[in-house]
């Protein structure tokens, strides 16, 4: 997980810890602690000030479901303006969602077996609108600004949308994301340096795991 900590095959959320959300599409969360911890001293040459967090926020222990993006796009895709919904996920084998009817009723299902597998086929514009969708309460309806378009990210034209102040739900920053993979204190049972090589909590190669559309292997 070092260097870019979001790609467009997979979604993390986070969450500050003072304001966690529960509704239809709920999440495992993650305490991140130790505030305002030091940077991790292997990689301060790719960030200066990579892995320091200020604040404790919490993060979800698993990156977003197929079955939970279908949740978003029955709420909000009948039309899909933005084209939340990408026909590499139903085309591809790796894409684990299917789409039917016509633009106005729209209808969205997982594939079998992958429901709970990582979405894939999501932009970042997307990920911030599904973000936006959580910071607003999981509303149903036209993709607008009460649903989608604004909330933790005002969107605009998909290079300027920063986090907005006081936002419940938001993308990991690098730092965040990176912080959550890698960190622990020595002395709280982590590395001497604080951080790890591999986020696994261990400095050993993990083992290769891949996935087809039954189940998860090693």
């Amino acid at each position: 997980m070092v260097g870019n900590k979001f790609t467009p095959l997979a979604l993390g959320v986070s969450a500050l810890i003072a304001s966690v959300v529960y509704a239809e599409v709920s999440f495992e969360w993650a305490i991140v602690g130790n505030p305002g911890n030091p940077p991790d001293p292997l990689n301060t040459g790719l960030i200066d000030t990579i892995g320091t967090v200020e604040e404790t926020y919490l993060i979800s222990r698993n990156e977003v479901t197929n079955a939970q993006y279908v949740e978003f796009l029955n709420a909000v895709a009948s039309t899909d303006s933005n084209g939340l919904f990408s026909p590499n996920m139903e085309s591809n084998p790796r894409g684990g969602i299917v789409r039917t009817g016509m633009s106005g009723s729209f209808a969205y299902s997982t594939k079998p077996n992958m429901e709970d597998k990582p979405v894939n086929y999501v932009s970042y514009l997307d990920a911030m609108r599904f973000v936006n969708w959580l910071q607003n309460g999981q509303p149903s309806g036209s993709q607008s600004s009460s649903t989608t378009e604004s909330g933790a990210y005002l969107i605009s034209d998909g290079l300027s949308e920063t986090r907005m102040m006081g936002a419940d739900f938001f993308i990991p920053s690098e730092n965040e994301w990176y912080k959550a993979a890698y960190h622990q204190p020595a002395s709280a049972g982590g590395d001497g340096d604080d951080y790890w090589l591999y986020p696994t909590a261990t400095n050993s190669v993990p083992s290769v795991a891949t996935a087809d559309s039954v189940e998860a292997v090693s």
